[in-house]
C-alpha cells in the first residue's frame, strides 16, 4: 500500500514585518488624526461665524423694529438719548434709550390691562452673568434690551422732567415694570455696539446726542434725525474665550487683536419715518 505523506508547514510574521506593518498603521492613524482634526476646526470655526451671523441678524432687527417705531414730540423734552458708556474691559459701547411703540410690549392680562402704547427702551452693552448680574461666574459679553410697560412709561418717562431718560444709568435700571435681566438678555458675544445719527446727510458729533437736538453752529433744532447707522461687531465662541484669557489693562493690544480675527462688523442703516408731534 502506497502512502503519501504531507507535511503541513505554517509560517508566521516576522520581527521586521512587524515593525513595517506596525510603522505603516501609525503613519495611517496620523493622517487620519490630522484630517479629521482639520475637518472638526473647519466645522467649528463654520458654526461660530454662523451663530456670529445670527446673533448679529436678530439684534439689528429689533433695535431697527424699536427705532422705525420711535416716537418724538416737539415739546422740549428727550425722547431719545444716545451716550458713551464707559470703557467696558477696553471696548467702548453707547448707552441707547428712547420712547416707541413696542409691538411685544407687556399688554397685562384681560383682568388687569396695562394701559398705554408707548414704552421706554434701552439698549446696552454689558460683561456680565445673564442670568444674576452680581454673580461673579458664567460672565458673557453681551447685549442687553430692556423695555417698560405703559404703566412704567407713562408714571416715570412721559410724566417726569426730561421724560427720566436724562438719568444715570443706575437710577435709569432701578425703575419697577422693565422686562428682567434675563429675558432682556438680546445676544451674546457682541463686543461692540455703536449707532450713529445724521440730520441732511451731516453726521452728527459723536458723544451724548438726544433728541431734540440742536446745531451748535446754527441754532436750529431738529426734532429727530433723518437716519441712523447701527454697528455691531461680535465675536465667535472661540474668539470670546480667547478674549476672557486675555482680558486685562496691560493687554488691550492683544484684546484688539483677537477682536481682529475672530470679529465680525455688522451694520444696519435705519430710516426714521415717523414725523415729530
Amino acid at each position: 500500500m502506497l502512502t503519501s505523506k504531507f507535511k503541513n508547514k505554517s509560517k508566521g510574521l516576522t520581527l521586521i514585518e512587524i515593525l513595517v506593518s506596525t510603522a505603516v498603521m501609525g503613519v495611517i492613524l496620523v493622517v487620519i488624526l490630522e484630517l479629521t482634526t482639520n475637518i472638526l476646526g473647519s466645522w467649528n470655526s463654520s458654526s461660530g461665524k454662523i451663530r456670529s451671523n445670527f446673533e448679529a441678524r436678530v439684534a439689528l432687527d429689533t433695535i431697527a423694529r424699536d427705532l422705525e417705531s420711535a416716537v418724538f414730540h416737539n415739546d422740549g423734552q428727550s425722547w431719545l438719548i444716545a451716550t458713551n458708556d464707559p470703557p467696558l474691559n477696553g471696548l467702548s459701547s453707547n448707552w441707547l434709550r428712547f420712547i416707541t411703540s413696542a409691538v411685544d410690549r407687556n399688554r397685562g392680562t384681560v383682568a388687569e390691562p396695562i394701559e398705554g402704547d408707548l414704552n421706554v427702551v434701552s439698549y446696552w452693552m454689558s460683561y456680565s452673568n445673564p442670568f444674576d448680574s452680581t454673580a461673579a461666574d458664567g460672565q458673557v459679553y453681551g447685549l442687553y434690551r430692556l423695555l417698560g410697560d405703559g404703566g412704567v412709561t407713562y408714571t416715570n418717562f412721559l410724566g417726569s422732567v426730561d421724560n427720566g431718560l436724562n438719568v444715570t444709568k443706575s437710577v435709569f435700571l432701578s425703575n419697577t415694570g422693565f422686562t428682567d435681566q434675563a429675558s432682556g438678555f438680546l445676544a451674546t458675544n457682541i463686543v461692540e455696539f455703536k449707532i450713529t445719527f445724521f440730520i441732511n446727510n451731516t453726521q452728527i458729533p459723536a458723544g451724548t446726542v438726544s433728541f431734540p437736538y440742536t446745531d451748535n453752529v446754527t441754532g436750529e433744532i431738529f426734532s429727530q434725525p433723518d437716519f441712523a447707522d447701527i454697528k455691531l461687531t461680535v465675536i465667535t465662541d472661540e474668539g470670546a474665550k480667547i478674549l476672557e484669557a486675555v482680558r486685562s489693562d496691560e493687554v488691550l493690544m492683544a484684546v484688539a487683536d483677537v477682536i481682529l480675527q475672530h470679529g465680525k462688523v455688522y451694520t444696519r442703516r435705519v430710516t426714521f419715518q415717523n414725523n415729530a408731534l
